[in-house]
Formats: structure tokens, sequence, C-alpha cells
């Protein structure tokens, strides 16, 4: 298993006060983590979230008071925090399949079904030193790789992020010292991965959208499709550092705004308007897009 020291382990605990949780606790101590913060409520979790991000973050995936598996893709998705590879477990005392379904998909790193013990939690820290997933990206997911190799695709690179549990529990002086250079490269990395996947969602979006709208009902149901469009457009503006990038980001999200609760037709200016929009923001981005950074991992 390897000899690890997790004395110097920042844990961030989301607390809901009960017994599994001060069992929980007990075995973390136990298990020698010694820098653990406990959240109370799920405010006070956002607010130390939101400042130092910890080097293991454990929810509770059955919190009551806030969203945890938010939480967990917003950190991922860079919208919180300071480092959006920290690890992160999620813990449900009554697990259930949706539980299951919505906690992997935020993009943690593991999910327990109860309170472990000192033993359980050493066995998955020595899984999560050695052998961490890597992150794949796509349009709406950032987070550890579960596809097994037999269903990769070679367009979609693993990338090997940060992994300040790893640093501290090996006491890995140098990466230690690179970690802040390595998370800024890293976030970077996931910024040119989600330009690729954005400029591709908006093409399919559009697409849908135009297909919705050949319809003779003058484009019922496509409300979704153009909530989805402004979401993924603006998410592409925030991450692009081109100004004309994000210029046509913004008129692309006005156009799909103007568009709801409109009778849309297969000629409308509206529809025109967002094809013209998705065709420069491919042109626009293409520079970002030419070249392989070297980070990239083979799949």
């Amino acid at each position: 298993m390897g000899c690890y020291r997790f004395g110097g382990v920042q844990v961030l605990f989301a607390d809901s006060s009960s017994d599994q949780d001060e069992l929980f606790m007990g075995a973390l101590v136990q298990a020698g983590f010694g820098r653990i913060s406990r959240a109370t409520d799920f405010d006070r979790l956002v607010k130390r979230l939101s400042g130092a991000t910890p080097d293991l973050l454990i929810l509770h995936a059955n919190a009551e008071d806030g969203d945890p598996f938010g939480l967990c893709r917003d950190l991922r998705h860079n919208l919180i925090g300071e480092n959006p590879f920290t690890t992160v477990l999620e813990w449900a005392t009554r697990p259930t399949e949706d539980i299951v379904r919505r906690a992997l998909g935020s993009g943690v790193d593991d999910l327990l079904t109860r309170a472990p013990t000192a033993a359980e939690i050493l066995q998955r820290m020595a899984r999560l030193v050695q052998h961490r997933k890597p992150f794949v990206v796509t349009s709406d997911y950032v987070g550890p790789d579960r596809r097994d190799a037999g269903s990769r695709d070679d367009e979609m690179p693993l990338i090997q992020v940060p992994n300040a549990l790893r640093a501290k529990a090996t006491g890995d002086v140098r990466a230690l010292a690179d970690l802040e250079a390595e998370i800024a490269a890293t976030i970077a990395l996931v910024d040119l991965q989600k330009v690729e996947r954005h400029v591709e969602r908006i093409a399919y979006l559009v697409a849908l959208i135009e297909w919705v709208c050949q319809d003779v009902t003058g484009g019922e149901g496509i409300e979704a499709h153009l909530a989805a469009l402004t979401s993924v457009a603006d998410d592409l503006a925030r991450r692009a550092a081109q100004s004309e990038v994000r210029r046509l980001c913004s008129a692309l999200s006005a156009a799909a705004g103007r568009m709801r609760g409109l009778r849309i037709g297969p000629q409308s200016p509206e529809l025109e308007r967002l094809r013209t929009l998705t065709r420069d923001i491919t042109v626009a981005c293409k520079p970002l897009l030419d070249g392989t950074p070297d980070c990239l991992l083979a799949v």
C-alpha cells in the first residue's frame, strides 16, 4: 500500500452533525488526518470552499440544505475555489441509484455508501494517491474518466491533473513547489478542451434547432435547446481569452434568448442569425485549436 503521511493534508468535511458524521470523523483521525476543517451547514461549506481549496473535500450526498452535486460540478468547472482538481469524496448514508448517478456525473473521485473505517479510508486514499484516474473533458463534464478502454474515443484525450493529496501524502517537495503553476497550466488546458467541445456542441445544438423548426408547429419544443445553447455560449465566452470569440458568443447567447417563446419557421431571420454566428465562432476559435499540447495523454 505504501507509506503515506496524511497529517499535513488539508481536509474540508461537510458535517451534518449526525452519528454517522462522528464515525467518519473518528475514522479520519485514526487514519492519520490531522488538519480537518468541519463545515456544519451548506452556506459555510460554500464560503470556505470559495477561499483556499482543500487537498481533500468530503461531501455528504444526502445534504438537505444544499446541492452537493452542483457544488462539485462548479468546483470541477472552475466556478468556485482555487483548485478544480482537488480530490473529492462523496458519501451517502441513504444511497439510491439517482444519488450514485448524480454523484458520478458531478465529477467526484470516489463515492462511499456508508461511513468508512480507518482501514477503509487508508485503502481509498492509497488508491487515489497511486492510481487516481485521469480527467476527461466534455461540453458538460469535467472529471475522472470512468470509461472502459474499449469505449474510449481517440478524439477525447485524457488529462493527468495535479494531485495535491499525493504530493502531501508522499512528501514530494518538488511537486508541492510546482503545484500552483501546474494547476494554472492544467486549467488552461481544460479551457482549451472546453473550447473545442463547446464549438462542436454549438454546431450540434443549432442543427438540432433547425431540425425542430422544420416542423409545422413553428419550432415548438426548442426551448430546452435554446437554453442549452445559451449556457454553452456563455461558458465558451468565459473560457476564451480572445475578445472576438467573447463578442460572438455574447451575440449568440442574446440571439438564442430572443428566440425563446417565439414561433420560429425554417426561413426565419432569427434562425439564419444562429447559423451565421455559429460559422463565425467556428472560424474565430480555429486558431486556438491548432496544435496539440504536450501534456495531453495518449488514450
